[in-house]
């Protein structure tokens, strides 16, 4: 019976909290958010240069 309990523990842990894939999500959007901008910048520039 013990060990009923403890498998199901370990199983509960082995998976990501929401806060955990709520700060992974956020994290993205912003790096995506730079990337966008940075990628934009230069599209301007090299059709001016063009």
């Amino acid at each position: 019976m013990k060990s009923t309990h403890t498998t199901s523990r370990n199983s509960h842990r082995a998976a990501f909290s929401l806060v955990e894939l709520l700060v992974v999500i956020g994290i993205l959007t912003i790096l995506m958010g730079l990337a966008y901008v940075t990628l934009g910048q230069s599209g301007q520039k090299a059709r001016v240069a063009a």
